[in-house]
């Protein structure tokens, strides 16, 4: 009776152990199948990839190279949180002595976390990366520079991505972030440098040529400047940009109508649609320098205009609104235009004549007036020294012309003042197309010295037009 049950106990052992072997088999053969169509990723689907993979790892969690395919194939797909949780997995296994890199999968949960936007653990896990790397792993370093970028801390910035270039000094993309940081911190000269580079490798590359063409114009090389915006100005992003430097260049060069000509067809395409990227911002650029050019080629009522178009936009904008008055009242007196802008002839003419009308009409002194000296000196101011003589008296005036629309502080005026008392000279006049700074109008009371500001030299001046008119200067 033993024997038989024995035998039955036996063969029910090798019964499950048989069933057992066969489950294990199948199982096996079924892990090996799904490897084989995880290996033919490029021919199948790639979400159904990531299922077959998942299931292999699910059956056997410390397959560590069917782990690194799927964190492959999530960065592919742009499954960026799903990869750091495996990546995570990976740099665990390091612990149980795993044959994992380390280096490699915290770089990956920086990269994962680098893409989801979440910079502060993206650049946790690269300072660890760089840490085991001794500071020697490129993409962490290149990293960190693109989270202190994105950060706008520029100083950070260029540490890791100048750390970048001492491993890699030729990689393109570090090239052009380093180029683009270089700009935006006005570093020109090191942006136009990074950005030669690009443009050598890639002629095409329309943003690196943009970019070297205005940094070529802020280190004042204008000519080439001019060559490489010149390849950008149809481009619809860069168009209005593009135009504004070049005019301000023509400008600069002194070829003021080639620069208003830029300018009005900019504007005319604006008017006509064919240029629809116009913000307000810009708008008020183009104008302004056009006002500009107008103003310095002496064309007020076209200045006035193209002033006032900014000021209509933006009343704050620079000075537009001081230049709309300034340019109203050149346009009603041109003899204050002439005084500010006309030929050395003409400003010497028109100060000799209110010396003699200011004599004649409004100062205490009456009598002839004589010239000693009608001289420009350095600095663009006329300087006149007269004699007003009436009978047996007669006084030593000096006269100082400012053309210019600043503020005249007081440290202008002891110069004058010193300057008197040394030559002797008995009174002093000072004339300006500005005003006087409040401590300026101060020094002037107590002292033989008077002023006279750009609302009464308007004044004058308007009076003096019929006389000046009939002299025909």
């Amino acid at each position: 009776m033993f024997p038989i049950i024995l035998c039955s106990v036996l063969v029910g052992i090798f019964f499950i152990l048989v069933i057992t072997l066969i489950s294990k088999a199948r199982r096996k053969k079924n892990i090996n199948n799904l490897k084989e169509k995880a290996g033919k990723v490029e021919k199948e689907n790639a979400l159904l990839a990531i299922d077959e993979l998942r299931k292999i790892i699910k059956a056997q969690p410390y397959d560590y190279d069917t782990r690194k395919k799927l964190i492959d194939l999530y960065f592919q797909q742009k499954m960026y949180l799903p990869a750091v949780r495996e990546c995570m997995v990976m740099v665990d296994a390091c612990a149980t002595g795993a044959d994992v890199n380390e280096l490699v999968y915290t770089r990956k949960i920086g990269e994962g976390y680098f893409h989801l936007k979440n910079f502060e653990e993206s650049k946790k896990y690269f300072l660890i990366a760089r840490k085991l790397s001794k500071n020697t792993d490129f993409l962490s370093s290149f990293y960190l520079g693109k989270i202190e970028f994105e950060n706008q801390n520029n100083d950070k910035a260029i540490y890791f991505l100048n750390e970048a270039m001492k491993i890699d000094s030729n990689n393109l993309e570090l090239i052009r972030l380093k180029g683009v940081l270089s700009f935006n911190i006005g570093s020109y000269r090191e942006a136009s440098l990074a950005m030669g580079k690009i443009v050598a490798a890639n002629p095409g590359d329309t943003e690196a040529i943009y970019f070297l063409g205005i940094s070529l114009f802020r280190i004042n090389k204008f000519a080439d400047a001019v060559k490489y915006l010149s390849m950008v100005r149809n481009i619809a992003q860069y168009q209005v940009d593009v135009e504004h430097t070049l005019a301000t260049i023509y400008k600069k060069k002194g070829d003021l109508p080639k620069a208003i000509e830029v300018l009005t067809d900019v504007l005319d395409s604006v008017k006509k649609g064919t240029i629809t990227n116009f913000p307000p911002n810009k708008a008020c650029d183009i104008y302004y320098l056009l006002g500009d050019c107008y103003a310095i080629s002496r064309e007020t009522n076209s200045a006035l205009a193209a002033f006032q178009e900014v000021v209509n936009i933006n009343p704050r904008y620079k000075d537009a609104s001081f230049r709309v008055e300034h340019c109203s009242q050149l346009s009603e007196n041109t003899l204050l235009e002439r005084f500010l802008a006309g030929s050395v002839n003409d400003f010497t003419s028109i100060c000799k004549m209110f010396v003699k009308y200011y004599v004649a009409k409004y100062s205490h002194l009456r009598g002839s007036v004589k010239f000693f000296s009608a001289d420009i000196n350095s600095r663009g101011e006329m300087e006149i020294r007269a004699e007003v003589s009436s009978g047996k008296y007669s006084t030593v005036v000096y006269f100082i012309f400012f053309r210019t629309n600043s503020t005249i502080g007081d440290f202008t005026l002891r110069t004058v003042y010193n300057m008197l008392k040394e030559e002797k000279i008995d009174k002093g006049i000072c004339v300006t197309a500005g005003s006087f700074s409040p401590t300026a109008i101060t020094f002037m009371e107590s002292r033989m010295l008077d002023g006279i500001d750009k609302a009464q030299l308007s004044q004058i001046l308007q009076e003096m037009t019929p006389l000046i008119h009939k002299k025909n200067i």
